[in-house]
């Protein structure tokens, strides 16, 4: 009798033995494949965030001064420039007039507009036409520039963006919030664009 009694119990543990690793094995396989998943969304959503800042990086590069043209200064008009970005942005990226995600945009929060800058190398000049030239600096023909993501929160978060240059370009840095699964915080998508200024296009 005891030794049945023994041989039991040798096999019950052994079928929890076996229950516990399967039960570690699917939580790690689930873990696994949320990780994967999020990473595949959040390739795709910086993708496509991409694209919008160039297209709306490119049509700031379009208003060129026709004035300053004349003389032969190559220079952007700020005004319009700016509005041509955010008109661009917001068509894109389907956000009203104040940056607001409609319903059917595929980001969740207002994108932060860290910098649009005009930058010509040659002439070694920065020119904040939307936020500020600060921590940005030019090497070369390189301009590299330094934003907080998640600012004033505990997720601060420090990015560095390096962007070459092709002649007097305009330049851009924003920042989306790239919601991940329930169990994963948030993560900030930086993404910057360059386009040369160009004119007679």
């Amino acid at each position: 009798m005891k030794r049945i009694f023994k041989k039991f119990i040798r096999e019950e543990t052994g079928s929890v033995n076996v229950l516990i690793l399967t039960l570690l094995f699917l939580g790690l396989s689930i873990m696994i494949m949320v990780r994967s998943v999020d990473f595949f969304t959040q390739v795709i959503e910086t993708n496509r965030v991409k694209r919008d800042l160039a297209l709306a990086t490119h049509a700031a590069a379009m208003d060129v001064d026709k004035v300053k043209l004349a003389d032969g200064i190559l220079a952007l008009v700020p005004s319009q420039a700016i509005d041509s970005f955010f008109t661009y942005l917001q068509k894109n990226m389907r956000l009203n007039a104040y940056n607001i995600p409609q319903s059917d945009s595929y980001i969740e929060e207002a994108p932060v507009i860290h910098k649009i800058l005009y930058v010509d190398y040659e002439a070694r000049t920065i020119q904040a036409l939307y936020g500020s030239t600060s921590n940005c600096s030019l090497s070369g023909k390189t301009i590299s520039c330094t934003v907080v993501a998640n600012a004033g929160t505990e997720k601060e978060a420090t990015r560095t963006v390096n962007e070459l240059l092709v002649g007097p370009s305009v330049v851009s840095v924003i920042e989306v919030s790239h919601n991940r699964f329930s169990m994963l915080d948030p993560e900030p998508i930086v993404v910057a664009d360059t386009q040369q200024v160009l004119y007679g296009y």
